[in-house]
């Protein structure tokens, strides 16, 4: 089973995704990127909120930097997803545009089942590369 860690602020939609995804995922949930950093292990893939709102009593880390950080960290870097509520499915290529460094963008419009299949179709395709980069 793969696992994935959501980063996001609004705990009701992280419980839906645990719920809705924990037959096909094991789905770890943080609040900020600060609690995330803190229990950081390998992830397959890890959806990141765009808009994660600063915390008083901690660092305040944007979206795109926990996506630098990952990325450029990381010996073996997960997957990273940056998801949105405020930009809808026509606009991903602002999304794209807002963070690059992301793997993939998506917005929380799409719905469960496509999010669902989407993730996992990116960790699919990230797996087959992997294994036939390890093949050559």
């Amino acid at each position: 089973m793969y696992t994935i860690a959501v980063v996001d602020d609004d705990i009701h939609w992280c419980y839906v995704i645990e719920r809705f995804f924990r037959n096909e995922l094991e789905v770890y949930t943080f609040p900020t990127p600060s609690a995330f950093l803190k229990q950081l292990f390998d992830y397959d893939l890890v959806i990141v909120d765009y808009s994660i709102p600063p915390v008083n009593y901690e660092e305040n880390i944007q979206s795109c930097e926990l996506i630098h950080h990952l990325k450029t960290n990381l010996r073996y870097p997960p997957l990273v997803v940056l998801i949105s509520g405020y930009i809808s499915k026509s606009d991903t290529e602002l999304g794209r545009k807002i963070c690059p460094e992301a793997d993939a963008f998506l917005t929380k419009d799409s719905g469960l089942d496509e999010l669902l299949q989407q993730i996992k179709q990116l960790i699919a395709s990230s797996k087959k590369q992997s294994s036939y980069s390890h093949s050559l």
